[in-house]
């Protein structure tokens, strides 16, 4: 699906606070940041779920097409995420790395990492088979990066890290998909959507108010896509589910949306990025 001007209004709504520290980028007054973190789901993982016993995983081809070395990270795109590029545009670093990766270095938990997991929603049923962590265990490394980090710089350079790191957060679509769009579970039966919606946002202010309790102080929430736009969506209302052909990979993917049935290309993902930071510079 080529990628349409309008269609990351609806993605890209977003509230934040901003530090007041600055450097110019291209003429840009650029909001400086300690480090940036991410919370959430496929989206904004970079890897984790690549050392968990997950059956959600990107760490094998096609995945990984446009990646620096062609290499399948385990980030479920052809090449680099939001918190990538975004940390790029910053002037923090060029990729973000999973918290989970053994190799870890000290350089790269001063600058931040991701603690998001593909599959992960607010709500504990959502791919609970898929052995991935969940939003409300996603804090808790959280907890753990800072004491790794107080050993490393101190307890109060670690605190100011954590509060003027920039916090990425993107969840809840997994949670509609599994239970209302995909496989219909009985939480359509325990929840009307309007319900539904009014529970997971009271799952989303708690999560917000741990992060905040944690020291979290510049927080990015992204709000769900057109849930009836992705194509898995599509697929699964249509009346050729189950007859729709495998096909070849697109061979300019910079041309198109989405690189499977639910996550965007790098292309997508970069203009979401310079969107952010268009919000962050204007708020400046």
């Amino acid at each position: 699906m080529a990628i349409p001007s309008h269609f990351w209004n609806f993605l890209v709504q977003i509230c934040f606070a901003i530090l007041a520290f600055n450097y110019e980028c291209n003429g840009q007054n650029i909001p400086r940041f300690s480090a940036i973190f991410a919370f959430g789901d496929s989206v904004l993982d970079t890897g984790n779920n690549d050392y968990l016993n997950s059956i959600a995983r990107a760490n094998y081809q096609p995945y990984g097409t446009n990646f620096p070395g062609k290499i399948a990270t385990g980030r479920f795109s052809d090449g680099k995420l939001v918190p990538d590029l975004l940390a790029s545009l910053l002037g923090l670093k060029e990729l973000v790395p999973p918290y989970l990766q053994p190799n870890l270095t000290d350089r790269e938990l001063l600058t931040g990492v991701s603690f998001a997991s593909g599959g992960s929603g607010f709500d504990d049923q959502t791919f609970a088979i898929a052995n991935v962590i969940t939003l409300l265990k996603q804090p808790g490394n959280l907890q753990d990066y800072h004491k790794r980090l107080t050993n490393v710089v101190g307890r109060q350079e670690a605190q100011r890290i954590v509060n003027q790191a920039l916090v990425l957060l993107h969840a809840g679509a997994v949670d509609f998909l599994y239970h209302f769009d995909v496989l219909r579970t009985n939480r359509r039966i325990q929840f009307t959507v309007n319900n539904y919606q009014d529970f997971l946002l009271g799952k989303l202010q708690d999560f917000l108010k741990e992060l905040y309790d944690l020291g979290c102080r510049r927080i990015i929430v992204s709000n769900l896509p057109p849930l009836g736009c992705l194509p898995i969506t599509m697929t699964v209302n249509s009346d050729n589910l189950g007859r729709i052909p495998i096909t070849p990979i697109c061979g300019n993917t910079s041309q198109y949306l989405f690189w499977d049935s639910i996550h965007p290309t790098e292309a997508a993902y970069r203009i979401v990025a310079k969107e952010i930071l268009n919000k962050l510079v204007e708020s400046n």
